[in-house]
């Protein structure tokens, strides 16, 4: 074995100390200091494996290497921001005090497992246990440890949620309450509804976007908010411009809208970013201050509270009933895929079928 030059690490925030095994492959462990990497170096040389608290790796990985990746443009921030927030609510709190060398298939299966005792659920275990293995293989190419014990361990299985829709009475009542009410964002959950958006797409919405004389709305872009208050709009990842026909109800809501909006701009206040749905000084919305709103809202029209992201079940709901097919609701709601279509909607479609032919059985001249 041999060892190579060391080389600096963010401007000298952390050294690498590389060296050649005895089969001639390259490997390196990296400190804060000259000194310790050295040292390092010569344990891992020695036969010593890494001692490193698997708390000190994440700290490093969040702080020094995903943001280098982001300036990078290899990364999204908003990936980032969730890689985070697993880090800082869910692993370094419960298993950062492990040595990364003691991680074993044994010791993530009990972390999830406290986990799921402290109420946290699947989506969130399956997020925290995918943000560690993503942590982990970079400690593998770092030489830190030999293998990625978090790959061998089955997450925990997420049942899609089965929706619970309307009755045609109870959308009535939905969409009656929601014109009269433009203080609870009834205009906004109108358009939602009658889209099929996803509440970070109708919050993105801009006022060019409309074309009320056509009946129809573009969809190419979502909002989202980072650390600090800093809001994002960010063109649809891996989607064409989309303009989706408007049902009347939702072309009353964005006229309403522009009148209403019209007026706030007159305000000395405003700030003018074009967005259509804003705050009253112009500001966008945040997805989490909503959410209030359209709770009061569904109260008022003595419908079953649904969240932002209900709606748009809400809108599948309507179009299944209506006889369209998981096809058709496919396209409407731009999933990828077929099967997440019918994973979410296909008890409805079922359901539906199933009044079909019992209408059609009443055509039966032996009834």
């Amino acid at each position: 074995m041999r060892v190579a030059k060391l080389y600096p690490i963010d401007g000298g925030a952390r050294w690498g100390a590389p060296w050649y095994d005895a089969s001639g492959r390259r490997r390196a462990v990296t400190a804060a200091t000259v000194e310790e990497a050295v040292a390092k170096r010569a344990k891992r040389m020695a036969g010593w494996t890494s001692d490193e608290k698997l708390g000190d790796f994440l700290a490093w990985w969040t702080s020094e290497y995903l943001p280098r990746r982001v300036a990078n443009g290899r990364l999204a921030e908003e990936t980032m921001d969730g890689y985070e927030s697993s880090v800082r609510l869910h692993i370094t709190p419960r298993i950062g005090a492990v040595g990364l060398t003691d991680l074993t298939a044994t010791v993530l299966e009990d972390w999830l497992n406290e986990l799921d005792d402290d109420g946290l659920g699947a989506r969130g275990r399956q997020k925290a246990l995918r943000t560690l293995s993503v942590a982990l293989s970079v400690a593998v190419k770092r030489d830190l440890i030999g293998r990625n014990p978090a790959r061998g361990v089955e997450g925990p299985r997420v049942v899609p949620r089965r929706v619970t829709p309307w009755t045609r009475a109870q959308a009535g009542a939905f969409i009656a309450a929601a014109a009269e009410m433009p203080q609870l964002h009834g205009n906004l959950w109108l358009v939602q509804l009658g889209t099929g958006l996803r509440p970070s797409e109708a919050l993105a919405l801009h006022v060019d976007d409309v074309d009320v004389s056509r009946a129809r709305a573009r969809v190419h872009r979502n909002l989202s908010w980072r650390k600090g208050g800093r809001w994002v709009i960010k063109t649809t990842k891996g989607e064409d411009d989309v303009w989706l026909v408007l049902p009347e109800f939702a072309v009353s809501a964005v006229s309403r809208h522009l009148e209403l909006r019209a007026a706030w701009a007159a305000w000395d206040g405003w700030h003018e970013h074009g967005l259509l749905f804003t705050a009253r000084a112009g500001t966008p919305l945040r997805g989490t201050s909503v959410g209030k709103p359209l709770t009061k809202l569904c109260a008022q029209a003595g419908v079953p509270r649904v969240t932002p992201h209900g709606i748009r079940h809400q809108t599948a709901s309507a179009l299944l009933a209506a006889g369209k097919s998981l096809t058709d609701v496919q396209y409407v709601l731009r999933h990828k895929t077929q099967r997440l279509t019918s994973d979410l909607y296909g008890h409805m479609a079922d359901d539906a079928r199933a009044h079909a032919a019992e209408v059609l059985d009443d055509l039966s001249p032996d009834r």
